[in-house]
């Protein structure tokens, strides 16, 4: 708050404060009034305002820079109202703002409950409604894996597709209260890692593809089951951009700080221009756009999911010759 602004504000009194003391300079002087005396009248006149002007002008501006301050370190800003009230500097102003504030604040905050509300109750729906589709896609899965025709085989193939898209929303409903649904423990790698390739064995053994596992029993700190989800997502994208003699290593390393867990693969591999953008929303790149029905959700939904759980996720790959995604535990305690 600059002293200009602050002068500005008050224009209209100074105005009217001015304009009194020139109608009380007039009458002095034609009532024959000495210089010196009316000289002495226009400083008493003049000092009492202008001490009330500087005394409020320090006030305001040491109230305000507090709140602004303390505004800055508020993680929910919208929490201020009440910080005014506590503030010694109250003026009628400040009272009428701070009801305000304090009436658009009930009304968001009345807002906010019934977008949760709704919000809530849709998740519970569509994690409802998901479970109810993958009972008759079971049993869809089972038909067809009993009757073996070329037929068979595709269809197969596509309930499968059907069924890892149900799974990618289902986590993804589930992301943004994610802290409700994990339990951080320590856990053996190759519990997840394991569980989440035999969700892929058809696909792993008609396709021939080699699986490498190696240095798995390591601990670390993590929920099992949103990791088991992570491992799936990522060995699925290794199994959908295979090429001749496939290929894929999955193990384990540690160093002072951390421990990573390593899928390797000897795919198609990916355009250096598209790695920056791999964890984007909806990025497909080149791969994407020749795997038709690619929606690039799995890898942005495993990046967010990581990063909630307080892991870190990286990819190297070189085109036409491997893809190295590597998920990294931190050995620090965490604070959950």
């Amino acid at each position: 708050m600059k002293f200009r602004e602050y002068i500005k504000e008050y224009e209209l009194f100074i105005f009217f404060e001015l304009l009194g003391l020139i109608i009380i300079d007039i009458y002095l002087f034609l009532i024959n009034t000495f210089f010196q005396l009316i000289i002495i009248i226009d400083i008493i006149y003049l000092l009492s305002p202008l001490l009330f002007m500087i005394y409020n002008f320090h006030k305001k501006k040491e109230y305000y820079s507090t709140i602004y301050r303390t505004m800055d370190n508020l993680e929910k800003k919208y929490f201020i109202s009440e910080f005014m009230a506590q503030e010694s500097f109250i003026s009628l102003e400040n009272e009428i703002m701070k009801d305000i504030l304090n009436t658009m604040f009930l009304s968001m905050y009345e807002d906010i409950k019934n977008s949760k509300e709704k919000q809530l109750d849709y998740q519970e729906f569509l994690e409802i409604w998901i479970h109810e589709v993958k009972n008759p896609l079971l049993t869809l899965k089972l038909i067809v894996a009993n009757n073996k025709t070329k037929v068979n085989k595709s269809i197969l193939e596509e309930l499968e597709k059907i069924e890892n898209l149900l799974e990618q929303i289902l986590y993804y409903s589930r992301y943004e209260n994610l802290e409700n649904d994990y339990v951080i423990k320590e856990t053996l790698i190759e519990d997840f890692v394991k569980n989440a390739i035999k969700k892929h064995s058809r696909q792993i053994i008609e396709n021939n593809i080699k699986i490498q596992l190696s240095n798995l029993d390591n601990i670390v700190k993590t929920d099992s089951k949103w990791m088991e989800f992570v491992c799936s997502q990522i060995i699925s994208n290794s199994i959908k951009y295979v090429k001749d003699n496939p290929e894929v290593k999955i193990f384990a390393f540690e160093d002072n700080n951390s421990v990573a867990l390593v899928f390797e693969d000897n795919g198609i591999g990916i355009k250096s221009k598209d790695l920056s953008r791999l964890f984007s929303k909806n990025f497909t790149g080149y791969n994407g756009r020749l795997e038709k029905g690619s929606t690039g959700f799995g890898l942005y939904i495993i990046n967010r999911i990581v990063h909630k759980l307080g892991h870190e996720i990286t990819v190297d790959s070189q085109e036409g010759s491997y893809t190295k995604i590597e998920v990294k535990f931190s050995k620090a305690v965490h604070k959950w």
